[in-house]
């Protein structure tokens, strides 16, 4: 990507006003003009989630052992699934996907 010349359009550039670049200058960037009383403090809420994300994140996409068991069952002629138990879910499913969808 590249940017031309002294101004640059607004966020989406749809009709927002040119905004001027303004460049920084060295001593913006030295240490000495961070103030040493800012702080940054992350809620319990938030370490939870971030708790919570890495787990998921860790997590396999696939419980290959649940896999493995049905997969037995099938071949073994055992697994039996409920007409009653399916429905409820597929409705569910389809309007989680439809209300994402929109979104």
């Amino acid at each position: 990507m590249k940017i031309r010349g002294r101004y640059t359009r607004g966020i989406g550039g749809l009709g927002a006003p040119a905004v001027p670049v303004r460049k920084r200058q060295a001593e913006d960037a030295t240490p000495s003009s961070v103030d040493p009383s800012d702080q940054v403090s992350i809620s319990d809420r938030g370490r939870e989630i971030q708790r919570a994300r890495g787990l998921a994140l860790a997590a396999p996409e696939i419980r290959q052992e649940l896999v493995d068991e049905i997969v037995g069952q099938m071949e073994r002629g055992e697994y039996r699934v409920a007409g009653s138990d399916v429905v409820p879910r597929m409705i569910r499913e389809h309007w989680m996907l439809t209300a994402g969808a929109v979104r």
